[in-house]
């Protein structure tokens, strides 16, 4: 989270931890309701290990992160996802969110006091919900999609979305290669601001 202090530990603890969890105990004859249980297990010991770290440093009190955390078999994502960071997908020119942001101003879209334009400039549109190490009880959501021919996984923090037009991402999408794509979209952001944290990844 940024602005808070150890925000950058959390996150990296977070990714460390998910990757070495799901890595060492994926199988691939997993039932999708063992993947899921295997994310969720992930996610929990990622939080626990940054309390962990807050309660041995005063000095990261009240660190945390949002968290997407994805497995791709075959044509079917499992994601789980707390925050505001997000997992989309590009089919052709139309990119859509699979992810529901946890945020005050997605409440506000929810209940219908703001349009999605007006949530975009909210001036609160940075307070998140949810979020991971914060908390010993979390609250985390899942989502499925199974993948079409030729669409591609984008996983974003909101500092990409905030910094660079949905059709500037769908370009550099459709026109780099895959292995340059993240790069240049996080260049993309930062050439316009670089406000807030910016992380991308992109899978097809």
């Amino acid at each position: 989270m940024g602005g808070y202090n150890g925000g950058g530990i959390a996150s990296s603890t977070a990714a460390q931890v998910i990757q070495s969890t799901l890595t060492e105990n994926y199988i691939e004859s997993m039932r999708e309701n063992m993947i899921e249980d295997l994310i969720e297990t992930s996610i929990e010991r990622a939080n626990v290990a940054i309390l962990q770290k807050a309660v041995s440093d005063s000095s990261l009190a009240g660190m945390g992160t949002t968290v997407v955390a994805l497995i791709v078999r075959d044509s079917k994502i499992i994601c789980a996802h707390m925050g505001d960071s997000r997992c989309m997908i590009l089919s052709g020119d139309k990119l859509k969110k699979i992810t529901k942001d946890h945020s005050y101003v997605q409440e506000l879209v929810d209940r219908g006091e703001i349009t999605e334009d007006e949530a975009r400039v909210h001036p609160k549109k940075n307070l998140i919900t949810r979020a991971l190490g914060t908390d010993e009880d979390i609250q985390i959501e899942f989502t499925k999609y199974t993948l079409e021919k030729d669409e591609k996984i984008l996983v974003c923090t909101d500092g990409l979305v905030n910094n660079v037009t949905e059709n500037e991402i769908i370009e550099i999408l459709n026109s780099s290669d895959l292995k340059d794509s993240a790069d240049i979209l996080v260049d993309r952001a930062n050439s316009h601001g670089g406000t807030d944290n910016i992380t991308a990844l992109v899978i097809a």
